[in-house]
């Protein structure tokens, strides 16, 4: 069975949003399938829909992906990417405080090999990319690191400790909410 990425009325360009609270971004995990067994985290992103802004595809991605609906003019102007050779728009949300992660759902879905339909993403978790880069998929690493390279917040220019974060998934990978430590040192600015 080949499995096509894109549907019916969508169109080869795509749109996200990086989803920040101060050092961490909102990230989400893709349901295992054949064409991604072991997936890496991701942004909300898609598939633009002919006729639709990347504006308008990353608030709608986003949406199906999270349950997160944005205003547009919360978003920042975006960065163009290439990611599976043609253009991704990242846009940049700056969030006042977290979203708990058990207020988060994905209802876009997709069939598997097996014919069972299963939602694109399994779960959420709030990760600090400059300790935690390597959980996120490499295409995406340029543009993630874009929005937190500009802005680092100074509260943080001097903390060392932990942080923990939740990661809510009903997923076989993670059958129930659990906790994980980020450790985090930060050091003239450079985190280790």
């Amino acid at each position: 069975m080949v499995i096509s990425e894109i549907r019916q009325g969508d169109i080869d360009v795509r749109a996200g949003i990086v989803i920040r609270y101060k050092n961490f971004l909102l990230m989400q995990h893709p349901t295992p399938s054949v064409k991604w067994p072991k997936p890496l985290f991701d942004i909300p992103k898609g598939h633009l829909q002919k006729g639709e802004s990347p504006k308008e595809g990353a608030i709608r991605e986003c949406w199906e992906e999270t349950n997160i609906k944005f205003e547009p003019w919360k978003l920042e102007n975006p960065i163009q990417v290439v990611y599976a050779d043609a253009p991704l728009f990242i846009f940049l949300a700056n969030l006042n405080a977290p979203i708990p992660l058990n207020l988060l759902s994905c209802s876009a879905t997709f069939v598997d090999q097996d014919g069972v339909r299963k939602p694109e993403c399994d779960c959420y978790a709030w990760i600090n990319p400059y300790t935690h880069i390597h959980l996120i998929q490499d295409k995406l690493r340029f543009g993630i690191m874009y929005y937190f390279n500009k802005t680092r917040y100074s509260e943080d220019t001097q903390i060392a400790g932990s942080t923990s974060l939740e990661i809510n998934s009903p997923s076989r990978i993670l059958n129930q909410k659990r906790k994980i430590t980020v450790l985090f040192l930060i050091f003239n600015n450079k985190a280790f």
